[in-house]
């Protein structure tokens, strides 16, 4: 059963059939036994072949850094090739149009970074320089990967740890940051390595090739071993979901393991935490004309790295490096990201010597979490902002949605900006509720005050105290400069969280809320800010019945702003002495300030504003307008970060 067969041709043209003896690669070097002492290595900078001790006809080729010192120990990075390619041709994959002279090449960045690349031989079928690797399948339908090589049981371990033998001889390898790449059967001899040599394997990157080795034995690293996979999502010969390859090219209709199920098993070996949150982020499409997009997905909760550079509209191909056959029998080769750099940036972060991924490593990006309370799976996404270092305690901002919302509507409503606007961490809950049209529909339980109550019998005081202490598992959090804000009934559930929750929240900012809890009597005075437009006609500034038809008939009577910041008065045992301000002519404050403990109480009047966000969301159809410019969420800011009072 042979790979890629007409793909193996086409490979023997890129790399060229005859071996040409590369300078500095004199024949005595493989009859070195003696180990050298790091004045005695017998290479410097250059380019070399070297026969495999015990292995004939599978010398390895290698790139010796120009910066390379003999006396410091260096990383090594080995480059595997695929089915039917051989060293040369993964040297010339590694480069834009297959030219060996061009700055992108994975040789021309191990110069400007200071590793060594090893480019290894697997064993010849039917042509000498067509090669292949054992590296899983042949069992139980899956695809023998890859056709002599499996189909004989090679011991490719074996010669991958006598390679390694040998190169500790001839250069000064740092062994504790070996690292394993490759395309297609080699990406999936990167991950035998890491399953049966993880004692010398300090993290793998295979490209366009999955987990293919569970199909012949189980996988028992010694240790974690960090992971990188790059896919395209329409590589014709590995497909992306698994199953027989689509190509005729393909000679063994077995099934390929799917890359989806490739992450989850690494990520089962790498320990992640079940519902650990994952980063995603969709990468600026720098070349719009490839036909490609890429998405990062960044898997945190786990003992050793696990990341995924998904490749949308890719094929069987390495990005920025050579289109070494046609879009019809191979797939796109995306220009946006440079495999070798990416490669490199995720294996420079790794070694054996124990780089363990914890909480506190978590940085800028975007991360969706979920957590069980009272019996239900609860979801909250957060944002990071770019100036976010781990090493310094953060404030973070809860955002609530209103009634009928999702986290989405933080984004929505530019939150997100603001964050990184300000440098805060955006922590974003979601309600519970029912999909409709695709999306969640979910509502806060706000509690009961004299007119009603609102909405639902959920636990979700709960649900943020414990998310609160989740996030600070997640991230470097000021305890003492956690702040809450919210819209509507999300307005409504802040004002709870303050008479609930004030010993985990510095102070709450409301907007348009129907009330506040009757009850309400938190541990301390809390600093409150209530924002209400005048034109609102879901929650009116005058309080009692709705005009908006989306607001009707939900069995409650809204409570007028003033109603609500005269009960925070009496809470926070404030005097009647308030001062009056203007932030420009239609928005105005009233700010008590003689209050207890410190508190503060600023009621904004904004002429003109609907039921909305301040420079937010709109939308005449769901009734959340007019919005207000004259205000943002920038105001919001200024008053959390003044307010952190002393008693907390």
């Amino acid at each position: 059963m042979i790979f890629i067969v007409l793909i193996v041709v086409g490979l023997m043209f890129v790399a060229g059939v005859v071996r040409k003896a590369r300078k500095g690669s004199p024949s005595q070097e493989a009859s070195q036994t003696t180990t050298p002492t790091p004045s005695t290595f017998i290479l410097g900078p250059g380019d070399y072949t070297r026969e495999v001790p015990g292995w004939k006809d599978r010398p390895y080729d290698l790139h010796v850094p120009t910066g390379y010192d003999g006396s410091k120990f260096t990383p090594v990075v080995l480059a595997i090739h695929g089915g039917g390619g051989n060293s040369e041709a993964q040297k010339k994959l590694t480069c834009p149009n297959g030219d060996v002279s061009n700055s992108k090449c994975l040789d021309k960045l191990a110069d400007r970074e200071g590793f060594i690349v090893v480019y290894p031989n697997g064993t010849g079928f039917r042509l000498k320089n067509v090669r292949g690797w054992n590296a899983g399948g042949g069992k139980d339908g899956y695809a023998c990967i890859s056709a002599k090589a499996c189909e004989e049981n090679i011991d490719d371990v074996g010669y991958f740890r006598t390679l390694l033998d040998d190169l500790e001889k001839a250069v000064n390898v740092d062994s504790s940051r070996v690292y394993a790449t490759g395309i297609s059967n080699g990406g999936a001899m990167s991950y035998r390595l890491a399953c049966e040599l993880s004692d010398r394997i300090a993290a793998i990157a295979p490209v366009g090739g999955g987990y293919q080795f569970p199909a012949v034995a189980s996988c028992a690293p010694k240790r974690p071993i960090p992971m990188l996979q790059i896919h395209g999502t329409e590589d014709p010969l590995w497909p992306y979901q698994g199953g027989e390859s689509a190509s005729p090219l393909m000679e063994d209709r077995g099934i390929m393991y799917s890359i989806t199920d490739t992450i989850a098993k690494w990520g089962s070996i790498n320990g992640c935490a079940k519902g650990a949150p994952i980063q995603i982020e969709n990468l600026p499409d720098t070349d719009t004309a490839d036909g490609t997009t890429v998405t990062m997905f960044t898997y945190q909760g786990c003992k050793a790295g696990v990341a995924h550079y998904r490749v949308n509209g890719g094929g069987h191909t390495w990005p920025q490096g050579f289109q070494y056959f046609g879009e019809k029998v191979i797939g796109k080769t995306s220009q946006d990201i440079n495999a070798n750099e990416v490669i490199w940036e995720f294996f420079k972060k790794h070694a054996i010597s124990g780089e363990v991924l914890s909480p506190s490593t978590l940085g800028p990006g975007d991360y969706e979490f979920s957590l069980e309370h009272d019996g239900l799976t609860r979801t909250y996404k957060v944002h990071v902002p770019p100036q976010y270092d781990s090493r310094s305690p953060a404030s973070a901002v809860i955002y609530v949605h209103g009634g009928g919302g999702n986290a989405r509507s933080a984004y929505l409503d530019k939150m997100d900006k603001t964050a990184d606007k300000f440098g805060f961490i955006l922590v974003i809950p979601e309600g519970t509720g029912e999909v409709k049209f695709g999306e969640l529909r979910a509502s806060w339980n706000g509690g009961k005050w004299d007119m009603g109550e609102c909405c639902g019998n959920a636990d979700d005081v709960g649900f943020i105290s414990a998310m609160i202490s989740d996030i600070k598992k997640n991230f470097n959090v000021d305890s003492k400069r956690i702040y809450a804000t919210g819209i509507s009934n999300g307005g409504l559930m802040v004002n709870r969280l303050g008479c609930e929750l004030a010993d985990k929240i510095a102070a709450i900012a409301t907007v348009a809320p129907a009330g506040i809890e009757s009850s309400c009597s938190p541990s301390r005075s809390i600093p409150v800010m209530d924002i209400h437009g005048t034109a609102d006609t879901c929650n009116p500034y005058n309080g009692g019945e709705p005009s908006n038809s989306f607001c009707r008939n939900v069995g409650y009577t809204r409570m007028a702003p003033d109603q609500v910041v005269n009960r925070w008065l009496s809470i926070n045992g404030c005097a009647a002495d308030p001062k009056k301000s203007k932030l420009n002519e239609k928005v105005s404050y009233t700010t008590y300030s003689n209050c207890k403990e410190g508190a503060e109480v600023v009621f904004v009047k904004v002429g003109g504003m609907g039921h909305a966000w301040p420079s937010g969301f709109e939308s005449k159809l769901l009734g959340i307008y007019p919005v207000s410019y004259d205000i943002s969420a920038d105001q919001i800011w200024e008053f959390f970060k003044e307010n952190r009072p002393s008693k907390f």
